[in-house]
Order: C-alpha cells, then structure tokens, then sequence
C-alpha cells in the first residue's frame, strides 16, 4: 500500500490559494498580533513590550471586477478600501462617502 505523505503547511496554504484563485470569488480574514520589545537600554528599564492587534478582513470578485479591503486596530477607526471597475475607493467611517 503506498503511503502518502502529509502537506505542508507552506503546501496547505498555496493549495487554498489556489483553489481560491479558481473560483473567482472567496472572502478573506487574519488577525495580526505584533508585539513590540524595548531596545535594551538603561531608559527602559522596566518597561514591558506593548502588543497591538490588527484585524484584515474583505472578499474578492473577480467576475465583477471588484474586490474589498478593511484594516482594523485597537482605538482606531477601520481603514476600508473597495475596488469597482478598475477604480479605488476610501473611506474612515462607514457612514462616510466613498472618496
């Protein structure tokens, strides 16, 4: 019997985005935890590293030619960007216009 051996990670993920790319249309969502370290000087003695979330999230049409953006951060507003027909939009608050 033969035997299989098991994906990569690396593997996994490039086969999702593969598949993704086929369809033409998926959604998309991370989650980016950076942690900051202070430089080893003697000013910062006693300081502790300060982590910060980020949070992307959007979906993709190819067919319509359009996909979306949102970039989000703790205390800050959602950066949200759209592309429709070749053209980008922005915007801080979703109440706002799309500029």
């Amino acid at each position: 019997m033969a035997k299989t051996v098991p994906s990569t990670a690396r593997q996994q993920v490039a086969q999702a985005i593969a598949q993704a790319n086929n369809s033409g249309q998926y959604r998309y969502e991370s989650t980016i935890v950076q942690t900051y370290h202070p430089t080893l000087l003697l000013e910062n003695v006693g300081r502790t590293p300060r982590v910060e979330t980020h949070k992307i999230s959007g979906e993709v049409d190819v067919p319509a030619d359009s996909m979306t953006l949102q970039i989000s951060a703790a205390n800050n507003p959602a950066l949200q960007i759209k592309i429709e027909d070749g053209r980008g939009y922005g915007r801080l608050d979703e109440a706002a216009e799309w500029t």
